[in-house]
């Protein structure tokens, strides 16, 4: 695959140079993305995606100080599939993964380090999304 991919939107151009080498970012499944549903509705999808993380964020949080592991499994469950559809399968495969252990077995305090690591991963793909392209909001 080329690392040249020219789209017509300075704002997917950016993140596709931010992301197109990051370890765990699939870059054939934004470019299928970009296919499928075109340039503009791409930049929806990621203004979306962000809002997502935002509200994911939150809820893990909320299930943190209220040791509710339900909470915090619907939050995970809820990323993965739109994390795999931009390409951040990585990440996609960690949250599905652990909402089906939390599914499985909910006690809260078997998931603490796990927990952890999603939320720092969640609060980095926003911010690296957020910094990449700073109009995302004008999308939703």
């Amino acid at each position: 695959m080329s690392d040249e991919l020219v789209l017509e939107t300075q704002d997917l151009t950016r993140f596709w140079n931010t992301f197109k080498s990051l370890d765990g970012f699939e870059p054939e499944c934004f470019l299928q993305l970009v296919e499928d549903t075109g340039e503009d509705t791409t930049l929806k999808i990621l203004a979306r995606f962000t809002e997502t993380l935002k509200e994911a964020e939150g809820h893990v949080l909320e299930g943190q100080i209220n040791e509710d592991a339900n909470v915090i499994w619907r939050a995970c469950h809820k990323v993965a599939g739109s994390a795999n559809l931009i390409g951040f399968v990585q990440y996609g495969v960690f949250s599905r993964d652990l909402s089906h252990q939390i599914r499985a077995n909910p006690d809260y305090s078997n998931y603490i380090p796990e927990i952890g690591s999603f939320l720092a991963q969640t609060r980095d793909i926003q911010f690296q999304i957020k910094e990449t392209i700073t109009n995302l909001s004008e999308h939703l």
